[in-house]
């Protein structure tokens, strides 16, 4: 099983980086972190070169996910001092994220070590990402609702919008590799971004029904 990320380019997750809901999620004590909360969707067959008008053939479900990512210029150098940058550009932050407590943007676009990607280790650090219970995939638009600690956000997916970007997410990812049943795609939808904070909960309903709920250590 693996974890297709798109966002500038394409990220992927190995499954053992993969965590529940279930149990907390701990944050490392070194660098500054964001966790994001992203819109997936759950692969239930094999496919390779998946063309897009097939493409939700191939999906069971959808799902809450949080993705803990370290942020940008905070991890530790050489030196052991660690840089701060403020949010990448692109997207609709309300606040910089390298100057706030906690910020929260829309549609994040962020630049790790090369172009679109974050360093290497990333996609196999414990809990990298973590999922929730999934649900049946809507006919209509995707109405998501998340909060962490004081902040909470909602918006809405309209269904051409949601659908649109996870077919082009599908054949993309089939073009290079191929899904097979268990598979997460999660394709450039708007996000929720924060930074966590211990003893917080993340969580989030999709179309008014849970589907997140994860304790922040």
């Amino acid at each position: 099983m693996k974890i297709i990320i798109f966002n500038n380019g394409i990220e992927a997750v190995c499954d053992s980086a993969v965590g529940r809901d279930v149990m907390p999620l701990f944050v490392p004590d070194w660098g500054q972190w964001s966790i994001e909360g992203r819109i997936a969707f759950r692969i239930e067959r094999l496919g390779k070169n998946v063309a897009e008008k097939f493409a939700m053939r191939y999906v069971d479900a959808y799902g809450a996910v949080a993705v803990l990512r370290p942020v940008e210029g905070t991890l530790p150098c050489a030196e052991g001092g660690a840089a701060t940058l403020p949010c990448a550009e692109g997207g609709a932050a309300t606040l910089p994220c390298a100057e706030a407590a906690q910020p929260h943007c829309l549609a994040p676009r962020r630049r790790g070590h090369t172009e679109g990607t974050m360093p290497g280790w990333w996609s196999i650090m414990d809990s990298a990402v973590t999922t929730g219970q999934w649900l049946v995939v809507p006919e209509g638009d995707i109405h998501a609702e998340w909060s962490l600690g004081d902040i909470t956000e909602s918006f809405t997916i309209g269904t051409d919008d949601w659908r649109q970007a996870l077919v082009a997410s599908i054949a993309e990812a089939t073009r290079i590799a191929t899904i097979k049943t268990g598979d997460i795609i999660i394709p450039p939808l708007p996000a929720f971004i924060a930074h966590p904070i211990p003893n917080q909960r993340l969580t989030a309903l999709l179309s008014s029904t849970p589907s997140l709920r994860l304790k922040i250590k």
